[in-house]
């Protein structure tokens, strides 16, 4: 939406300044946009990692109450 906003400008300025204001708007959206698509490749690692710990401390519980079941105290 603001991109189109932007892109309409051209009505009002025209020249130098318009295709300045414009490079630089793009070049902005630009690196926004690759910063966040880097940031959306990163997720599926992040969350590996997350459902890993998970794993892991699940694991230990269900360990602790199979000695709990046993009444096993330590």
């Amino acid at each position: 939406m603001l991109y189109e906003t932007v892109r309409k400008t051209v009505g009002y300025w025209i020249g130098n300044a318009h295709e300045a204001y414009q490079s630089s708007y793009e070049k902005a959206e630009t690196e926004q946009l690759q910063t966040a698509l880097s940031n959306l490749k990163e997720y599926p690692v992040k969350l590996r990692e997350m459902a890993g710990i998970y794993d892991e401390g699940e694991a230990l519980n269900e360990q602790a109450s199979v000695l709990l079941r046993n009444n096993l105290i330590m």
